[in-house]
This record gives structure tokens, sequence and C-alpha cells, in this order.
């Protein structure tokens, strides 16, 4: 087609509901660090900062996969290459352990990831 086409499409509020709701975009993150710079806990959230080890798979962009320190506070976030000796700022050995607990274990795909922080679909193991 040369160019776009809308139709109409007349249906009672029963056949609405049968109807699946999509994105009406498709987003690919393409640099996760980045990315992320610009997730931030909401207000209500008390602690000031939240670490996460963030688990992405990334079959497409290797840059992209791997395991991260995910830093969240209430203004932005931040991400390290998690080496397994990660030196975890201002915190003891014991809250590093809680830390790296698995409630703090984040592990997605990288399609379930952008789903859940653009607001589409919390991923169904982290409800």
């Amino acid at each position: 087609m040369e160019k776009k086409e809308q139709r109409l499409l007349y249906a009672n509020a029963d056949d609405c509901k049968k109807i699946k709701q999509e994105p009406a975009i498709m987003v690919r993150i393409v640099n996760l660090p980045e990315f992320l710079k610009y997730i931030c806990l909401k207000d209500n959230v008390a602690e000031q900062e939240v670490l996460y080890q963030l688990k992405v798979r990334d079959k497409l962009l290797e840059k992209n996969d791997g395991i991260w320190i995910w830093h969240v506070n209430h203004k932005e976030s931040f991400v390290e290459v998690f080496d397994g000796k990660v030196f975890w700022k201002k915190e003891s050995d014991e809250q590093q352990e809680k830390n790296l607990q698995k409630e703090r274990t984040i592990e997605l795909e990288i399609s379930e990831l952008t789903s859940w922080l653009l607001g589409y679909k919390i991923p169904e193991k982290h409800k």
C-alpha cells in the first residue's frame, strides 16, 4: 500500500471486551545502562536507595546481556557490571548479603524488562 488506511469497526460492548489490548508501539532497549538512568523510586517508597542484582537475557545485543548491580533512588538510577566482587557503597557485609538475597534479584528477558519499566505489564514472577 502506498498510504495508510484506517477503517472503523462497529461492535457491541461485549465484543469489545474480547479484544486483546496490545501496546501501539514497539520499543527495543539498545543501551540498558543509559535507559535505566531515567528510572527512579516512587515518592511513597521509604528507602533512600535500593540495590538490585539485575540479570538480563538479551539474545540480540550482547552488551545488554548479563548481570548488573542496579542502584535506584528517588531521582535517578545507574547500573554497574557485576563482576562477582562488587564493593557496595556505605554498606556493611551484613547489608551486602541482604541485598543479594532472592527478593533483591530480578531475572528477566529484555522484552519483559522493557514491558515492565514502560508500564505495560508486571512480569508474572515478580507480582
